[in-house]
C-alpha cells in the first residue's frame, strides 16, 4: 500500500517513527491529532507525511527518525522524578491548588522514553490517583502538550480528576525555554468558571514548576553519577584497607 511513492505504516511502524508508545499514538488519534486510514480489514495505517506534521507541531520526539533507524536513543533523555523531589512538585501543586480555591490539581511528567505519565496531584483520591497512573492522560492534557498551549475542558467529557466529576478545568504546558516537559491541569467545581486571571496564573505557576522539574532532574541526575563513581573506587580498595591513614 503506498500514497505519493510512501508506504503508510502499521501502528508498530508509526510508533516507531515518532518514538512514542502505543498507549501514546492512540491517544494523539483521539484526541483529533492524528486521522489514521483503515486497510479492508479494519486496520490502521498511518501516512508519513501526517505523522510529519504531527512531530512539527510542537512533539518532543525527533522529527529526523525514521522506520529503518529506529526508535530514538533515551540515553540522555530526563530521569523519572521521584523521593524528595515528588514532595517538593506536591507541595508546589498543593499551593496552586490553595491559592486559586480549586477543587483539585495535578501533575503530568514526560518520562526518560518522552511518554507523559503521571506524576502528582492534590485533591484527588489515593484510589483515583493509583488508577490515573496506570491510565492514558486525558485528550485536554495531550492537546495541550502538542499544541503548547492553554486547553480548557469539561470534567464529565474527560472523567477528570474523577469518573463522576462535573466542572471545568484547565490544562496548561509545563515548559523551560523549548523543552516541554509536561502538563499542569487544575480543575474547579460546576458553580463557577476558571478567570483569565486565573488561567495566567497557572501558566505563570507552570513555568516555575518547569523550572524546579528541571533542576530536580538535573540533580538527581548528579547524584546517580555520584553514586556510581563511589561504587567504582570503593572496589579499587586492596582487600582489608578501607582508605583511612
Amino acid at each position: 500500500m503506498a500514497r505519493r511513492g510512501r508506504r503508510l505504516l502499521t501502528v508498530g511502524e508509526a510508533c516507531q517513527y515518532l518514538g512514542v508508545s502505543r498507549m501514546t499514538l492512540l491517544a494523539a488519534e483521539e484526541s483529533g491529532l492524528l486521522a489514521p486510514s483503515r486497510t479492508p480489514g479494519g486496520h490502521r495505517r498511518y501516512d508519513p507525511a501526517e505523522l510529519d506534521r504531527f512531530l512539527n507541531r510542537g512533539r518532543p520526539s525527533p522529527a529526523s527518525v525514521t522506520v529503518a533507524d529506529g526508535p530514538p536513543s533515551r540515553q540522555n533523555g530526563p530521569v523519572p522524578v521521584t523521593g524528595s523531589s515528588r514532595l517538593l512538585l506536591r507541595e508546589a501543586i498543593r499551593r496552586l491548588t490553595l491559592l486559586l480555591r480549586a477543587d483539585a490539581a495535578g501533575l503530568y511528567l514526560l518520562d526518560e522514553r518522552q511518554e507523559l505519565g503521571w506524576c502528582t496531584s492534590f485533591g484527588i483520591p489515593q484510589w483515583r490517583t493509583a488508577q490515573l497512573a496506570q491510565s492514558a492522560p486525558p485528550r485536554a492534557v495531550v492537546r495541550a502538550l502538542m499544541k503548547r498551549q492553554c486547553e480548557l475542558f469539561e470534567s464529565s467529557s474527560e472523567r477528570f480528576p474523577l469518573p463522576t466529576a462535573r466542572g471545568s478545568g484547565a490544562a496548561v504546558p509545563l515548559e523551560t525555554g523549548d523543552e516541554p516537559l509536561g502538563v499542569v491541569v487544575v480543575t474547579v467545581g460546576q458553580d463557577r468558571q476558571l478567570l483569565p486571571s486565573e488561567i495566567e496564573i497557572i501558566e505563570t505557576a507552570a513555568f516555575y514548576i518547569g523550572v524546579l522539574v528541571r533542576q530536580q532532574r538535573r540533580l538527581e541526575t548528579l547524584e546517580t553519577r555520584l553514586a556510581s563513581i563511589h561504587d567504582l573506587t570503593a572496589g579499587t580498595h586492596p582487600p582489608g584497607v578501607h582508605g583511612t591513614v
